[in-house]
């Protein structure tokens, strides 16, 4: 944790020195780990905050490359090194909480929040640089700095409820000093983001306020970690000497419970063989013989009176099982003479049911629909002669709906006989229409000849107008041409323009998650270095697009003027266009007369001949459907006529002789539609 800040923090001298340091923290950092692990105490997601860990020092070349090529940006070492710190404070967290004493595990939580707290304040070493240098801080830095103060705030009452007094007593100290007063006033004005002229000086006494600051951070570091490997060493010792006395009386426990065990079951053995063997005589079917040592009143004893309950309850099965014999042979003759006593009354039901069922069906096969079941039969059967009775009732309401509807069928032989009427009417509008196509054929022929006249003249102007018109065509295509390549310049622009706005969008949004992942990390800030990289990304695009404009505006300009002189060379050729047109449009007046007065005429002629198609048609198959129903009609009558006289209805009769006499007077028209037409 502190080899992290002096690395960053050292000269050009002593760099190599630092980097060991940090090297050697590294691998101080993963042994523990290592050895955590070999406890186990392995778990996902301390697994996961090691690679995390493993990840972010991977690329600590590539910082340590940055330095030393040369000056760097103060926000570097935030994006490289900070995550390393804050992964191991993270890693050392979350081993410290598999503990299970209270004391160690509220000086690990200590610790780590003196770790959490210094790692705050050297974030905030790097932003104060950079507002003592330029007097403000950016909307990316000042939201960092709201974050490192959140943090700071937080782990501050942790430290102070469970480090040790004398650790944060020499945190107060300092902020008392005067280099701690002018550090404290320094991040009030950056709490509130206020611009000022920073002289000289300020940048050299807040450097030195944090390098004291670091300094004593790193005594006190130091002193909680000697304190809290001394309380360790403290419970460890406690916990040795408390296992010896442990194991001390666990053996001479166990050496007098084994002779006891073994005096016991001596003695119990011998009586327990016995009610054994009597138990054993009991399951083959002894129960006449008594259970032994039954009157002792130790645990034996109990032992002996359960036998001699299963002994009695034995006795007591053996007497119910003969009762129940006794009983199961009575009751099976009474079942017997009840169940022959309920067969002869139900077939005596069933002969009647079946009796009374039969005769009413005769009826019914005879025609006569009254044959509902009148007498009452057994319950079991009742439902039976209901369901009967409402079905020959509906059959009968069914026969006499269609008695009504043959009259229906006679009134349908009257419509075929009007339809054969409006048949032949039809057929005489469709001769005069024959007339009117007639007269309009004759105007169409006329109107014919005068537009082939007028054809024959149009034709000679129309050539000499193509000739310039290709002329022309050329001009515009030209001009065309240029005019797509202004366009698809004009699209390219679009698209970069559509970059540039995408980019500057994202910039502005990353810039703000970038504060809100920072503010949300709390500790870890492990977002922050992420969203700084793709903002310095997008900015390079935007630059580069800026520049693809201001070469594609240049070409733009150029294909301008030149489709500025094709189109002036295509209005010079339009106008001499424009005398050859007037020749045209001249002629192709009469033209557009006569072929609309053609027209006219043809759409006579069509509607004419499509009315005589239709209503032929028509005609055709309204006498084939006529006819055919007709007969259909006379016959389904008669067949109707001759079921319903077989049944027994109400005004059968009366129907039936209507219908026979409208089957033999009635007289259905049937027209030649071949000789009409």
């Amino acid at each position: 944790m502190l080899a992290l800040p002096g690395e960053s923090a050292s000269s050009t001298d002593q760099r190599l020195k630092a980097r060991e340091i940090t090297d050697n923290a590294y691998n101080t950092v993963v042994a523990s780990y290592d050895d955590v692990v070999s406890l186990g105490h392995s778990e996902p997601f301390l697994n996961e905050i090691k690679r995390n860990l493993d990840d972010r020092f991977s690329r600590i070349s590539e910082f340590r490359a940055a330095i030393d090529a040369g000056p760097i940006s103060p926000l570097l070492p935030l994006q490289y090194m900070q995550p390393i710190s804050a992964a191991s404070i993270q890693l050392a967290s979350r081993a410290g909480n598999n503990m299970e004493d209270r004391d160690l595990l509220h000086g690990v939580t200590g610790y780590n929040a003196f770790l959490q707290y210094n790692e705050g304040y050297l974030v905030l070493n790097r932003l104060g640089i950079q507002y003592t240098s330029i007097g403000t801080l950016s909307l990316e830095e000042f939201a960092r700095f709201n974050s490192v103060i959140t943090q700071i705030r937080i782990y501050d009452q942790i430290l102070r409820e469970f480090v040790h007094p004398s650790v944060v007593d020499g945190l107060d100290n300092f902020m008392q000093s005067p280099s701690g007063r002018f550090a404290q006033q320094t991040i009030d004005r950056m709490s509130k983001n206020v611009a000022y002229s920073p002289t000289p000086s300020d940048i050299d006494n807040w450097t030195k306020a944090m390098t004291e600051r670091r300094e004593i951070a790193g005594k006190l570091l130091l002193e909680a970690g000697d304190n809290l490997h001394a309380n360790a060493a403290s419970k460890l010792k406690q916990a040795y000497w408390s296992l010896l006395i442990y194991l001390s009386l666990l053996a001479a426990f166990v050496v007098v419970a084994v002779a006891l065990s073994i005096a016991i079951a001596r003695w119990l053995s011998s009586s327990i063989r016995r009610v054994s063997l009597r138990m054993s005589d009991l399951a083959a079917g002894n129960t006449q013989d008594t259970i032994p040592f039954a009157e002792r009143k130790d645990e034996i004893g109990d032992i002996a009176r359960s036998v001699e309950v299963f002994r009695e309850a034995a006795l007591r099965n053996q007497s119910l099982e003969e009762e129940a014999e006794t009983s199961r042979r009575r009751s099976e003759s009474e079942r017997l003479q009840l169940q022959r006593q309920a067969e002869a009354d139900a077939d005596a039901r069933l002969n009647q049911a079946t009796s009374s069922l039969a005769a009413s069906l005769r009826r019914l096969a005879s025609g006569d629909m009254h044959c509902e079941v009148r007498e009452a039969l057994a319950p079991q059967f009742e439902n039976l002669r209901e369901d009967f009775n409402s079905s020959v009732r509906q059959l009968r309401d069914a026969l006499l709906s269609v008695d009504n509807s043959v009259s229906t069928v006679t009134d349908g032989s009257k419509e075929i006989s009007d339809a054969s009427d409006t048949l032949a009417k039809r057929t005489e509008k469709q001769a005069a229409s024959l007339e009117e196509t007639a007269a309009a054929l004759e105007e169409v022929t006329s109107n014919v000849v005068a537009t082939s006249k007028l054809t024959s003249e149009a034709r000679d102007v129309v050539r000499n107008a193509r000739s310039r018109a290709d002329q022309s065509g050329q001009v515009v295509r030209s001009a065309v041409a240029a005019m797509e390549r202004i366009e698809k310049s004009s699209q390219q622009i679009g698209q970069i323009i559509g970059v540039i706005d995408e980019i500057a969008f994202q910039t502005n949004l990353l810039a703000l998650n970038a504060g809100v992942e920072a503010a949300r990390a709390g500790d870890a800030g492990k977002g922050f270095a992420v969203v700084a990289q793709e903002v310095r990304e997008l900015a390079q695009r935007s630059a580069k697009a800026a520049k693809e404009i201001k070469s594609l505006v240049s070409n733009s300009a150029v294909a301008v003027s030149e489709g500025v002189k094709l189109v002036t060379e295509t209005g010079e050729g339009l106008t001499a266009i424009e005398l050859l047109v007037q020749v045209v449009n001249t002629h192709m007046d009469a033209i557009a007369t006569a072929a609309q007065e053609q027209s006219v005429g043809l759409a006579e002629v069509n509607t004419a001949v499509n009315h005589m198609d239709q209503a032929t048609q028509q005609n055709a198959a309204m006498v084939e459907e006529m006819n055919a129903a007709g007969s259909a009609l006379a016959q389904e009558s008669l067949s109707l006529s001759a079921l319903l006289s077989q049944f027994q209805l109400e005004m059968h009769t009366r129907t039936s002789d209507r219908l026979c006499s409208d089957a033999k007077h009635k007289e259905i028209p049937v027209f030649d539609q071949k000789r009409r037409a």
